[in-house]
């Protein structure tokens, strides 16, 4: 580093600073780091050591002991979805979702009412679709084969539909547009989004 800082000089047209300014600039930079790094080596070395020696109940071992061992558990899991994925689940099969799990409703239903199609499969997030276009990402293992045809979503405050469904409209006598017989109508010139 000094002897590129030595070879710098004042340029007018590059607009480079004398060699001596930057030479005491980078001295009191590397003096301060110096300073400091002595201890933050001690902190990092402790930290790692600890993690390493630390039982760790997902892998059911130390990380130490760890160390170059295969985690069979994960790699099966991994090949019983892509064996779902390739066997089950294929793109028009209609499913269910599993429902999220509040606090106080343990006898909520698991499974949702309505019957989604799937779309489309992006590795292991699976898109789907109800039959008035309310569409939804999840992943793989909340997803459950169903066999029955798609049926309409409930519809809640705010939720965004599609643009597909521009496309599937009927004209009303007074020029405005009606959207899957919801009570929602937009006039023609204003078709940016569609908020139920």
């Amino acid at each position: 580093m000094d002897a590129l800082l030595e070879q710098l000089y004042y340029n007018p047209e590059t607009g480079f600073i004398s060699a001596n300014v930057l030479h005491k600039k980078a001295k009191e930079i590397d003096s301060s780091i110096t300073l400091k790094q002595p201890i933050s080596k001690k902190l990092v070395k402790s930290v790692l050591k600890n993690y390493n020696n630390t039982w760790h109940s997902s892998i059911n071992t130390k990380p130490i002991q760890a160390k170059g061992v295969v985690m069979e558990g994960d790699l099966n899991h991994n090949r019983e979805l892509m064996e779902r994925l390739e066997n089950e689940l294929a793109i028009g099969a209609t499913v269910l979702y599993r429902l999220d799990k509040g606090a106080f409703d343990k006898e909520k239903a698991r499974w949702s009412k309505t019957v989604y199609e799937i779309v489309g499969i992006d590795g292991y997030r699976v898109q789907i679709r109800s039959k008035n276009r309310h569409t939804l990402y999840k992943a793989l293992n909340d997803i459950k084969v169903f066999k029955s045809k798609a049926t309409d979503a409930k519809v809640g405050k705010n939720q965004v539909f599609e643009a597909e469904e521009l496309l599937d409209h009927k004209k009303m006598k007074n020029g405005k547009l009606k959207y899957f017989g919801l009570d929602m109508m937009i006039r023609h010139g204003n078709l940016k989004s569609i908020y139920v």
